[in-house]
């Protein structure tokens, strides 16, 4: 397991004022609340209500596979899950979690649970997601770029929103969200797949 990563983007330093990277004093400590850790071929992040975070599960029996985030490591390459939503921020004012490897950051918001029965439900959601991923990346970009590390020249970025298989793909509001959203975030993709395939 190599830690490497989350000290080369300085994230103790980054997030300096908050009392759980301060009471990081070996890397291991990394691994309590704000992080986990996976090199499986194929891992699954599911938003756990139950828990009040996202969390890695070994399989989708009794979640449904349109509920998770499924990550392909083909390479079996180090996976540091890091809990936002509800451990890192308080509940449900930033995106739900993000997955960090030594090249790459995805930002994840689920909506797979949200009501989604409705026209405006689906819309309200839809924003929703978008404003929390980019709440996140906007202040974790700002707190990088204070100790000095600029995320985007380290590592490609890229933000997900789960939702279940009662939201229609392709529609045009997906479309226009995904395009306001790289505009907004200088042109970050907004991807709304269940499915990403880790860079080697």
């Amino acid at each position: 397991m190599d830690f490497n990563i989350i000290k080369r983007i300085k994230l103790k330093d980054a997030f300096s004022g908050n009392a759980k990277f301060e009471d990081v004093i070996s890397d291991e400590d990394y691994l309590r609340e704000l992080f986990e850790f996976s090199n499986r071929g194929t891992a699954y992040v599911f938003d756990d209500s139950e828990i009040g975070h996202s969390t890695f599960t070994l399989d989708t029996r009794g979640i449904g596979r349109d509920r998770v985030l499924v990550i392909k490591n083909r390479h079996h390459k180090d996976i540091f899950l890091w809990h936002i939503d509800g451990v890192l921020y308080a509940k449900n004012t930033k995106c739900d979690c993000a997955i960090l490897t030594d090249k790459e950051l995805i930002f994840a918001e689920f909506k797979a649970n949200a009501e989604n029965q409705t026209d405006e439900a689906i819309i309200h959601n839809f924003i929703k997601a978008k404003e929390q991923l980019l709440s996140t990346i906007t202040d974790i970009k700002n707190k990088c770029s204070a100790a000095g590390v600029e995320l985007e020249d380290m590592l490609h970025l890229e933000a997900y929103a789960i939702f279940n298989q009662t939201v229609p793909d392709g529609s045009a509001y997906r479309k226009n969200i995904s395009a306001e959203f790289w505009l907004q975030s200088d042109g970050i993709d907004l991807k709304f797949e269940n499915e990403k395939k880790l860079i080697n």
